[in-house]
Parts: structure tokens; C-alpha cells; sequence
């Protein structure tokens, strides 16, 4: 019977590769066999992966699988669309959204060697250039695809950390949620850098919790791979060095200063963790320093920038452009509803909006599966903290608290920025549905749940008409 299992799961490995190699020759000609290579050697390393970080159970592969097929779809879909157009290539493909032309061209400024100018896109460009430089533009939407699978493989390893019973079954369902967090996924396959600076959080917060959770001298890896995710994380998005040193402090393994054997590498650890996160935003100032600054024109993408053509502008608009001038407490009243927003966004309606990033991101817009999987996060926080066990309580609190932070910043107006928030929010949803799943008042509070959501999405389309051709202020 284990055999016949390992020989299912080897078919139907198998048959997704050649699902990828069918789309990439016939279905999407400009993709190209080189895409399909490159998706067989990321599902190659995310099984080697996945062994490293324990997830073996039957459920968890097959989650994994799963992910992995529909990510390889989206990243096969996304290169056709930017290599496709007339005249483009793979050293010059057709970047039509503001953000992935100007990345690319800082990419090409560094291969130049020519001057750039300062600005948040460099540190991620100069980290894809060498990428560029052997691959294309298929390099570095293959890597963002690694670090999408390798985020959703430490969030199956952070709910097995926060689960002392049924892990396996945690981790599996964690995974599977993450899988269908569309707005996540969507980032996985386009030239943006968030898959990055996600997948460095979330193997922060993995690493974090096996030193908290085992005895520290044994897991050198773990001490290795949190420091090197702290210093990416910060290097590629300076603005998450708070949530990272919050973070930190949270999911320390503190208990092991206690132990006479485990102070000394503990002591290690903080020191070095600390000193990480110090270097690289003092490294962040100086290459901003250093950086030439010349003008936003000194960087030629080579492709004219165009936006999509779906609805813009909401009825919230006033509210969006007086947040940055009110007070304290005005933000603070406000969090419900930013917070709300910052769930809701991309919106459903405005499915085209954000195609000129690729394919993908109209899937972005599909938020309904994660809209239901906050309803058991929320339920984790009301009716389940108690029962819970208290390390997946702190991981959970760790990614609500620093949710609010992201929400009273931006006023709930940027919705990736709290994308890297998931790992650390969903295994408690996970958890909600495999401990109490088959409870009435869970299933009572999940039907009023969706009849609320239902409510607030229809009014918010209402609302959202009421001004079509308002201010483009939603992401």
C-alpha cells in the first residue's frame, strides 16, 4: 500500500511536469522549454526542502504538489505575456506596469554599469542582476517562484512548531490555505519584490521557533538561516526592519538563557541577530548615500507604460487622502475599518486593474478563499486562545499586532505589504479547523460570518460606483 501511495504521488508528479512542458511549447510558444526546466528544478529543490524542514506526511506533499502545479501555470502564463509582444526577448521583454519596467531598468543600469539613481527599487534590482545576467527575465520570475514555494514550505513548518498534537494535519491544512491566498500567489511568477522579503520573514519566524522549541546547539542551520533571512528581509524592504526586530523579540528562544548549556549560543545568537539587523539598515543609508542621484528619466525601460483600463477611483477617497494628516488617536478609532480594507484589497471588481503586472494578478483580485480563512483566524482570537497552545498563541499575536501596525501606517491602502503577515496568522486559522471544525459554535459563527462578509462586499461595490472615475489610491 506505501508503495502503491509513493508510485500515485510519483505519476502524478510526473503528469504536472508534462501539464507544464504541454503549456510551455503549445500553449504559451514564448515561455519556452527553458521555463519548464526551471519549474522541475524548483519543485526539485522544494522537495529537498521539504525534507529539511520535516513536512513528509502524505497530506503535506500533496498540498505542496498541488501548489506547485498552480504556481507553474502562473509563472508559464506570465513570461508568454512579457515575451510574447513584437519585438520583445528575453534580454528586452515588454514590462508594461510602472513598477516591474523600473526594476528592470535598474537591472540593466547595473549590467551597464551606468549610474542610478537612489530609490527603493535598487537593492532588490542589484540582487537580481546577476540572474539577469544568465537567465533573462525567466531568471528572476523563476526565482520569485522559489520563494513563494519555499514561504508556503516555512509556513507548514511554523504551524508543525505551534501545533504539539496533530501537526502534521495543521501544517498540511496551513499549507493549503496559503495555497489559495490568490493575492499571494499571484506575486509568485511577476517582477515585484515581495516574494522575496515574504519568504525571508516567514523563514525568520520558521527558524526562530525551531531554536525556541529544541535545544539551540543542535539546529545550526536554524541559527544560520534566521540571521541570513533578518539581514534579506531588511536589505530588499527597509520599512519591515521593525516588524523583523519586533519579530525578534517575540519568538526568541529565551527559555534557553535559563540553561547553563544553551546560554552561551543563545547570548550568540541575540548578539549577532541584533548586529545583523543594525549593519544592514546602516548599509541600507550609506548605498543610498553613495547612489548618484539624477533624475527619475535617467532610467530607460525601453517599453512604453501603460495601465489597465478596469474601474478606479471609491467613494473613500476624501478618507484615503486626509489619513496622513490625522492624529493619533483618529488612526488608532480607524483601525477596524483600515484594517478591513487592507482584507479586502484588491478588490473583486476590479479584476483588470492590475494586469499590466502579468496575467497572475487578476487572480489577485479572487480573495474569497482567503476572506473565509480570516473568519477562523478571527474565531482563534475570540472563542480559541485558551485552548491554544501558547506558542502558537504568540505566533498569531506576533502577526495581528503586526498587522495593525501595517494598517495604521498605511491606512489599509497597501495590501502586499501585509502579505508576509500569512504564515504567521494562518496556521491559527489552521489549527481552528482541525481542532474544531465539527463544532456548532463555529459552524454558527462561520455562517454569520460569510452573511456579513457577503453584506460588506455588496455595499462596498455599491459605494465604490459611486465614484468611477475617482482617484487611483487602492492597491
Amino acid at each position: 500500500m506505501l508503495e502503491a501511495r509513493k508510485f500515485g504521488f510519483l505519476l502524478c508528479e510526473v503528469a504536472g511536469a508534462a501539464l507544464w512542458l504541454v503549456l510551455a511549447l503549445f500553449v504559451c510558444p514564448a515561455a519556452g522549454i527553458g521555463t519548464a526546466c526551471m519549474l522541475a528544478c524548483i519543485w526539485i529543490f522544494v522537495r529537498l526542502a521539504s525534507r529539511v524542514l520535516h513536512l513528509d506526511s502524505d497530506a503535506e506533499l500533496w498540498a505542496l504538489l498541488g501548489a506547485m502545479t498552480i504556481l507553474g501555470i502562473l509563472l508559464i502564463l506570465n513570461t508568454d505575456f512579457f515575451l510574447y509582444h513584437t519585438g520583445a526577448g528575453d534580454g528586452k521583454p515588454y514590462l508594461a506596469n510602472h513598477d516591474s519596467a523600473r526594476y528592470w531598468g535598474f537591472i540593466n543600469a547595473f549590467i551597464a554599469s551606468r549610474p542610478v539613481p537612489s530609490d527603493t527599487f535598487v537593492n532588490y534590482a542589484n540582487l537580481m542582476t546577476p540572474l539577469v545576467k544568465l537567465f533573462g527575465l525567466r531568471g528572476v520570475l523563476a526565482f520569485n517562484t522559489l520563494c513563494t514555494m519555499l514561504t508556503i514550505c516555512f509556513t507548514g513548518r511554523i504551524a508543525r512548531e505551534c501545533s504539539p498534537h496533530r501537526g502534521a494535519e495543521v501544517s498540511a491544512v496551513a499549507i493549503v490555505m496559503l495555497t489559495l491566498a490568490f493575492n499571494f500567489m499571484a506575486h509568485g511568477s511577476v517582477l515585484l519584490k515581495d516574494a522575496l522579503v515574504v519568504a525571508s520573514f516567514s523563514g525568520t519566524a520558521a527558524a526562530l521557533l525551531i531554536l525556541r522549541n529544541n535545544d539551540c546547539r543542535n539546529h545550526p542551520w536554524a541559527l544560520t538561516g534566521a540571521i541570513a533571512a533578518c539581514i534579506s528581509a531588511i536589505f530588499v524592504r527597509s520599512l519591515s526592519a521593525p516588524m523583523v526586530l519586533g519579530l525578534i523579540l517575540m519568538l526568541m528562544p529565551w527559555k534557553g538563557l535559563l540553561d547553563a548549556k544553551q546560554k552561551r549560543t543563545v547570548l550568540t545568537f541575540c548578539s549577532l541577530a541584533v548586529l545583523s539587523v543594525a549593519l544592514t539598515i546602516v548599509l541600507n543609508a550609506i548605498m543610498d548615500n553613495l547612489i548618484v542621484h539624477l533624475s527619475a528619466g535617467a532610467i530607460r525601460t525601453g517599453n512604453d507604460v501603460v495601465f489597465s483600463t478596469s474601474q478606479r477611483g471609491s467613494s473613500l477617497s476624501s478618507f484615503i487622502n486626509s489619513y496622513p494628516l490625522m492624529p493619533v488617536w483618529q488612526r488608532i478609532a480607524a483601525l477596524p475599518l483600515t484594517m478591513a480594507l487592507q482584507m479586502f484589497l484588491p478588490l473583486p471588481w476590479t479584476y483588470l486593474r492590475h494586469i499590466d503586472y502579468g496575467p497572475s494578478m487578476m487572480l489577485a483580485h479572487m480573495g474569497y478563499p482567503l476572506y473565509i480563512e480570516v473568519g477562523f483566524v478571527i474565531y482563534f482570537f475570540i472563542f480559541a486562545l485558551r485552548k491554544a497552545p501558547r506558542r502558537l498563541v504568540t505566533t498569531a499575536a506576533a502577526g495581528l499586532l503586526f498587522y495593525m501596525m501595517i494598517a495604521y501606517t498605511y491606512g489599509g491602502t497597501v495590501s502586499r505589504y501585509a502579505l508576509m503577515l500569512l504564515p504567521l496568522l494562518l496556521p491559527a486559522g489552521a489549527w481552528v479547523v482541525v481542532n474544531h471544525l465539527r463544532e456548532h459554535r463555529l459552524k454558527l459563527w462561520m455562517t454569520a460570518y460569510i452573511l456579513l462578509m457577503a453584506m460588506s462586499l455588496g455595499l462596498g461595490m455599491y459605494l465604490y460606483n459611486l465614484r468611477p472615475s475617482g482617484n487611483d489610491l487602492l492597491c
